[in-house]
C-alpha cells in the first residue's frame, strides 16, 4: 500500500511519500532518488527536502526566507546553501 503525500516539517528519511510523480520524473524520497527518462539521480538529504517542501504549494512562489526555514528550521542555513540545493536539484531533472 502506498503512503499519500505528506510534507513533514523536517526532512526525514523515513518514509513520508513511498513515490511522487513530477511531469515525466519518478521521485523516491526514502532512497533519495529521482529517475527520469535519462535514468537515476541520487540527491543528497537537504535536496529531497527542498523537493518535499516545494511540492507542498505546488506552483505557488516561496520566499527564500521561507525555504530556509522550512530546511533548515534549527541550524544555519543561508543564501548560498538554498542556491546550491536549487542548482542542484534543476541539474536532477534535467539530466
Amino acid at each position: 500500500m502506498e503512503k499519500v503525500l505528506t510534507i513533514n516539517e523536517n526532512f526525514d528519511r523515513s518514509l513520508s511519500f513511498d513515490r511522487l510523480m513530477i511531469k515525466s520524473c519518478l521521485v523516491e524520497p526514502a532512497a533519495l532518488k529521482i529517475q527520469s527518462q535519462y535514468g537515476v539521480c541520487t540527491v543528497e538529504p537537504k535536496v529531497m527536502a527542498m523537493l518535499q517542501v516545494l511540492a507542498e504549494r505546488p506552483q505557488e512562489t516561496w520566499t527564500r526566507a521561507e525555504l530556509i526555514e522550512r530546511i533548515w528550521p534549527q541550524s544555519d542555513g543561508g543564501d548560498e546553501s538554498l542556491t546550491r540545493l536549487a542548482y542542484l536539484l534543476r541539474k536532477a531533472f534535467a539530466d
